[in-house]
């Protein structure tokens, strides 16, 4: 049985290269961002993820489709592991001022999709999707790039 991985899964998907441009490191706060400037580092962040899973999936899997199997298994070792890099580095911007609460709820939201993934991979190729309240969340908010549905092709008859 040919499946199809999440659309949110690819679409919060992230790798470490991701993660050294974004984030704080210093001892001090950075100053807040503006709204539309937090959007834009965050969307940068989940489009770099889309094209990283996308990549992982080109490496795995070439033109063809995975099994059900071979789904389950791109999830549990590369999806999953990609998703906490991404919800890590969404995490470590600082959101703009007076946005802090609805930005965690947002980002709280993230990891219970990736938990549910995680406990259960099979979700992935499901029509129920794990991320959806992440993804209305993320869009809501106004993000362009993160909550969008993926372009990343999962089988090539569709």
């Amino acid at each position: 049985m040919r499946g199809r991985l999440g659309p949110a899964a690819v679409v919060f998907a992230s790798a470490a290269l991701v993660l050294a441009g974004c984030g704080g490191g210093g001892e001090e706060s950075p100053a807040a961002p503006t709204n539309d400037a937090f959007i834009t580092k965050a969307d940068k962040i989940c489009a770099q993820g889309e094209i990283d899973l996308q990549d992982a999936v080109t490496a795995t899997f070439g033109n063809l489709a995975p099994t059900e199997a071979e789904g389950v298994e791109f999830t549990t070792t590369e999806t999953v592991p990609l998703l906490k890099l991404q919800v890590e580095a969404l995490r470590s911007l600082t959101p703009p001022e007076g946005g802090a609460e609805t930005v965690n709820e947002i980002w709280d939201a993230m990891d219970k999709g990736v938990k549910a993934l995680e406990e259960n991979p099979e979700a992935a190729l499901s029509e129920t999707e794990p991320m959806a309240d992440a993804m209305e969340l993320a869009r809501s908010y106004g993000f362009r790039s993160c909550g969008a549905e993926s372009s990343v092709p999962t089988d090539p008859e569709l």
